[in-house]
């Protein structure tokens, strides 16, 4: 999904394939949009994560209804943990939506990781809701204590290096965004050039 935040994936695509997974659960056809995450649970991350980005809070109000609504069906009902429903990603989210960013971020951070077993999603919205909120320390600790190494979450880690004054760390993420991107779409260029700029500010070489 990261790509259709930068500008990749058009926006009327997500919003059509989001509208249809929330009417349509069960289709199987979404394994065709590989930007879309698999599973259950992680689909309703991000889902919510992109409306509430876009602060789509009447989306938001539907989703976190649909979420509670399973919860009760499945309360005493063996259902694998990835397929629960999770209305408080959606809750989280709305928060995010109504532009109340400490709420949303305790919010995140309550949830326990076991209810979405590896959601790299979690981790990427507390890591940019810490640094939003000037808890760059922390932040930088929940990315490096994952193992998630996405080119735009590397570009992310990058700034915050440089916020912190940690030089080595800059350059090292700078260097790899620049190159792991160096032949991308054209809706990417400007964040190679960003990247390329920044190692010439902080190395002093020509920008190549």
């Amino acid at each position: 999904m990261e790509l259709a935040e930068m500008g990749a994936i058009p926006r009327e695509t997500v919003e059509a394939v989001l509208a249809r997974w929330f009417h349509h659960r069960a289709d199987r056809g979404f394994s065709f949009f590989p930007w879309f995450a698999d599973g259950p649970c992680h689909r309703t991350l991000e889902a919510a994560l992109w409306w509430g980005a876009r602060r789509d809070t009447a989306s938001l109000q539907r989703l976190v209804s649909q979420e509670e609504s399973g919860a009760r069906a499945v309360r005493n009902v063996a259902v694998a943990i990835d397929a629960r429903p999770v209305p408080g990603f959606a809750r989280a989210a709305l928060a995010l939506a109504r532009g109340d960013t400490s709420l949303a971020l305790s919010r995140f951070l309550a949830l326990p990781d076991s209810l979405c077993p590896d959601a790299q999603q979690l981790r990427e919205v507390r890591f940019r809701l810490l640094a939003a909120t000037g808890r760059d320390h922390q932040a930088a600790a929940v990315f490096d204590g994952s193992h998630d190494r996405r080119v735009p979450l590397m570009l992310e880690r990058a700034r915050l290096a440089e916020r912190l004054g940690d030089r080595p760390t800059a350059i090292n993420y700078y260097r790899f965004v620049a190159q792991a991107w160096l032949h991308a779409d054209p809706e990417l260029q400007p964040y190679v050039a960003e990247a390329r700029a920044a190692l010439q500010r902080l190395t002093g070489e020509p920008a190549r």
